[in-house]
């Protein structure tokens, strides 16, 4: 579990100490659930989160309805969009 091997109990504690992974955004990219999956456990990748939290994130992502998705998703999302506007 990924309390055990990260020492982390939820994605928001990962956050707080790690912040969100650096390129990842869902504004302009496929709206396709796996793609967002797969797009997301990507940049974790790319920011060196172990696979174990990578496949906890995942599982969250799959453990409900689209909209659930699309939440965790806009947790690791960074608050640069001003920027794009």
């Amino acid at each position: 579990m990924i309390d055990e091997y990260f020492g982390l109990d939820t994605i928001e504690e990962y956050l707080a100490e790690f912040g969100p992974p650096k390129g990842f955004k869902l504004i302009g990219e496929d709206g396709n659930g796996f793609f967002i999956i797969g797009r997301l456990g990507n940049a974790l990748k790319d920011a060196k989160a172990p696979k174990e939290f990578r496949e906890y994130v995942a599982r969250e992502m799959m453990s409900g309805d689209y909209n659930h998705l699309l939440q965790v998703a806009m947790r690791f999302v960074e608050d640069d969009y001003d920027d794009e506007c």
